[in-house]
This record gives structure tokens, sequence and C-alpha cells, in this order.
């Protein structure tokens, strides 16, 4: 079962889920911190094993959710720190939420009947101009206990269950962000610092923001363009005619976007809608084994593109 939504799971989200499991309430606003507390506050507790026969206690340890007296993890080590996801929902509240605005909770949940616990968190949500794809930042912190360490990390997706949490991890692993932290003393302080240090990257996309708002006032004529795909696909002297006719398809593709595939209403015939064209070519056509939207969200994720894409905002900003 993808969403590995047990019987003892509980979950807020803000929107929908496609699971529609009952266990995850559908809510029409952010998550209230109350509610989050809610889902986290069961309680854990870390039991040594004893062997009957033996008449004595093993150098491991079971976690237990002792309201419903239900083994989560078989077996941790005895450096293994159990700390009880309400206590470090407290401390990410205070160390965190409470020093930074505008940030919403946007789905709290458990999976495998509590023995994994997430919090995402949404920074922000923008449209450049009058551009109908908004962009958004997120960042969460997920707790697997015996499954592997904490990770946290900053991504693009909603995450309502299981599947949706490993690409959130997948992403944060790709635009290395991903930082797992292990189960010890002082994990909470590493997970605060960690989406403190985040958050203040993330946040500071204000800037590129108004940067993408003054390409979006800059018109470009088919002159401005041409000298653009120049640069940008660059073509030495006395270079083969394989590669000048590669070069040349690939400005092609560009100005088939820009012209006629975009539909970029208000933002067409500018520097934002060139780079967008852009973006868009190299998500679908430098190689890409993916396809449409899905194909430009994580493309923009992997290193070249990422490169190329830079190099763009570069040459338009120029």
């Amino acid at each position: 079962m993808a969403h590995a939504i047990g019987t003892l799971d509980t979950g807020f989200v803000h929107g929908k889920t496609w699971h529609h499991m009952e266990q995850y309430v559908q809510l029409d606003r952010p998550v209230t911190f109350e509610e989050a507390h809610q889902v986290m506050c069961y309680p854990l507790k870390k039991c040594q094993l004893f062997l009957p026969e033996d008449d004595c206690f093993v150098k491991a340890w079971a976690i237990k959710r002792t309201d419903h007296n239900a083994i989560l993890v078989p077996a941790v080590g005895a450096r293994f720190n159990l700390l009880n996801n309400d206590v470090l929902l407290d401390f990410v509240k205070r160390e965190f939420l409470d020093k930074f605005d505008g940030i919403e909770i946007e789905s709290v949940g458990t999976l495998f009947d509590g023995a994994t616990a997430f919090l995402n968190l949404k920074l922000d949500e923008y449209h450049i101009s009058k551009d109908e794809s908004p962009t958004v930042s997120r960042l969460m912190y997920a707790n697997p206990l015996g499954r592997g360490k904490y990770r946290c990390c900053a991504h693009k997706v909603r995450i309502v269950c299981n599947n949706t949490l490993r690409a959130a991890e997948a992403q944060g692993a790709a635009n290395k962000t991903l930082t797992m932290v292990s189960h010890t003393l002082n994990a909470k302080e590493q997970i605060a610092e960690h989406l403190i240090n985040l958050a203040e990257v993330q946040l500071g996309l204000q800037q590129r923001r108004e940067k993408l708002e003054f390409l979006a006032t800059r018109f470009v004529d088919p002159v401005y363009v041409q000298e653009f795909l120049e640069k940008f696909y660059v073509v030495e002297e006395g270079a083969s005619q394989t590669v000048t006719g590669n070069a040349v398809t690939r400005r092609q593709d560009i100005v088939r976007i820009f012209e006629g595939d975009q539909h970029l209403n208000s933002i067409a015939k500018t520097r934002y809608g060139l780079l967008q064209a852009t973006t868009q070519h190299l998500g679908t056509y430098e190689g890409s084994s993916r396809s449409g939207m899905a194909a430009i969200e994580w493309d923009a994720l992997d290193g070249k593109r990422a490169d190329q894409k830079d190099e763009a905002f570069a040459l338009l900003m120029a």
C-alpha cells in the first residue's frame, strides 16, 4: 500500500488527497499548530528486550506505542535516543516557526501506525506578474524511527502519504538540501537549525523574485531573441556540421515554444517569457525521459539543467 496509512494513523492536509483515507482530514485552510500537535501527541517507549529462556536482557530495545500496546520498531541500539514527536514539534515551534512569518503548516501525519511522523511546511507561493504558474517553496521534516534517521529538506511536493513523502525526500536529495540527523540527544537542535538555514535561503528568493519581475517588464524583439540564442547555444568557429545543426535545432525549439506553445498572456514576448521557454525546452528536449510539466519541475533540480537555467537567467539579466 503506497500510502502506508494504517488504522492507528492520523493526519491533517490543506487540500485534497489522492488516497481518500478517512484517517487524514482534508481541510480548506492551513493546518493549525493545535491540530499538528494532536497528530504528533502519542506516547512512545523504548523497551529493552528480554530473553526468557536465558533469563537475561540483550543490548537491543524495541519501540512501543503504549496507547495501543503496539510494537512499532522491533529493535534499535543503545545509543538510539527516543524523542516523542510532540516534544520535537514543540521545540520546532519555539525555535523555528515562532521566528518566521508567513509559514503555514500544509500537512502533518503519521504513517505505519505511528512509526513515521512528518510535518510539511509551505513557505511561499507567488506569481511573477500575470504568469499563471505559481512558485511554491516547502520545507519538511520526518521522523522514521527505526526505519532510518530524521530527514529534513526543501522541496516542492504536497506531502499526503508515504509515496509523496519519499518524492519530497528525493527532491531534497537532488537539490542537495536533504539532511539526515541521527536519533541522538541533540537531534532536535540540529533539525531546528537546518530548518532555519533552509528558510533563510528560501525566503532569500525575494531578491530573485524582484529580478524576475524586472524580466517580465522587458519586452523583446526578434533581434534580441536571436542574439540571446546565439549566446546560449554557442557555435564555435570551425565547428562541425553536426554540432552546428544541433545548436540550430535547439534554438528553433526555444523559438517555437516562445512564439506559440507557451500561452503566456501578459508575459509573452518578454525576457521572462523567453526564460520560461528556455526552461521548458531544457526539461522536454535535452534527453529527458519525462514529459510536460513533470519534466520541467524535476529537471529544474538536475545539475546540468540547473546550471543551464542559471546561464539563461544571467544572459537575460545582462
